[in-house]
């Protein structure tokens, strides 16, 4: 997802425009906000908050495809809302279901550190249209306030990761002895295959309107905007500096982000990017079933969950994964299982607060027989 990052290098507008800056206020720079009444309303607060928590695991684009049909309040049924799929790059749904599964992985560690226990079935496995049934049951078990905090804390992080190798107990915690997750060196011939997939198909995306044009669909430029859809990539989870934002905030249109200039500046700063970490993390799964492609969406929504009580900087960059004309390259060097996560990560001087959007909850919930 790193073509998006070119507005970063947008910064030299500002200076013709510096003398209008002052007219307008800078944007402001939105947190997320907590549940509000709304959201307890069709659910219990204690079961709401799980639910925000598990709203919070990361999503292709910020998209938040998970929809919840409440058939009570301790018995759910989640699928995907095909308003917030990506049918261009992801048409076989293989990204959102991946998504679903990092939902499922937040869910299960809240409410395991919330005294509850999750458990879910598969009721539909047809990729195009998943259901799963989810299952909370009170425990016994003490409050674990460290894995709450995780998952308030994570966050992607697409710049200024540290070259510093990785220490050996880091990799350890993150792999976790789990033969579907692997860690690369920069440097390493894995490393550079990944780097150099990676280059490619970026480049190969940004040749390709359609899939540029569903992107421009997801970025949310303006305040207004941002809190009317609450979800896509807005400025600050690209990371842009204030004077960035103001531009965008004013001045920036999505038609602007097309520009061929804008491809090229994208291009740049993805080359930029792929020398930047201490290497790669990649995680597999036996299979392209939608139960597989839920448990690897656990996976690595666990391993991200690791790396944020580190303080280490995670970046899904999958592009070489979305259509077929990497895998042979990619099963030659890492086997048959196949690859469906593909993030820079490396050690970051400053871990901060995250900024992406959340969804409201009633915005994601039918209330079904309730």
């Amino acid at each position: 997802m790193n073509r998006r990052n070119f507005l970063y290098s947008l910064g030299f507008c500002l200076t013709a425009l510096a003398g209008g800056i002052s007219i307008f206020p800078p944007p402001a720079t939105l947190k997320r906000p907590r549940l509000s009444k709304s959201d307890t309303s069709s659910l219990p607060a204690e079961l709401a908050q799980l639910l925000y928590l598990a709203t919070l695991a990361p999503s292709s684009h910020n998209t938040q495809p998970w929809q919840i049909e409440l058939e009570s309040p301790q018995h759910w049924l989640l699928s995907l809302n095909p308003a917030r799929c990506l049918p261009v790059v992801d048409p076989q749904h293989r990204e959102m279901i991946l998504s679903l599964g990092t939902f499922l992985e937040n869910l299960r560690q809240a409410s395991a550190a919330s005294s509850w226990e999750m458990t879910y079935h598969v009721l539909q496995p047809n990729p195009l249209a998943p259901l799963i049934e989810i299952l909370l049951q009170p425990t016994a078990t003490a409050p674990d306030n460290n894995i709450i905090m995780q998952i308030e804390s994570r966050r992607t992080l697409r710049r200024s990761l540290l070259a510093t190798p990785l220490k050996k107990e880091d990799v350890a915690r993150l792999v976790a002895d789990d033969p579907l997750l692997a860690y690369y060196p920069q440097d390493s011939s894995e490393g550079k295959l990944l780097a150099t997939l990676t280059q490619q198909a970026n480049l190969r995306q940004l040749a390709s309107r359609p899939i540029q044009e569903e992107l421009v669909q997801w970025i949310r430029l303006t305040t207004a905007e941002i809190l009317h859809e609450e979800n896509g990539i807005t400025p600050a989870s690209m990371e842009m500096n204030l004077f960035l934002r103001w531009y965008a905030e004013y001045r920036l249109t999505k038609k602007d982000l097309l520009s061929d200039f804008s491809m090229k500046e994208s291009l740049r700063l993805t080359e930029q990017q792929l020398t930047e970490g201490s290497g790669w993390i990649i995680c597999m799964s036996p299979n392209e079933e939608v139960v597989s492609l839920l448990s690897a969406g656990q996976r690595f929504g666990a391993l991200w969950l690791r790396a944020t009580a580190k303080k280490i900087a995670i970046h899904p960059m999958s592009q070489a994964l979305e259509g077929p004309l990497y895998q042979d390259e990619l099963r030659h060097m890492f086997g048959k299982s196949p690859l469906q996560f593909i993030a820079r990560i490396g050690y970051c001087s400053d871990y901060p607060a995250p900024v992406s959007p959340r969804m409201s909850l009633a915005k994601l919930i039918d209330k079904g027989v309730l």
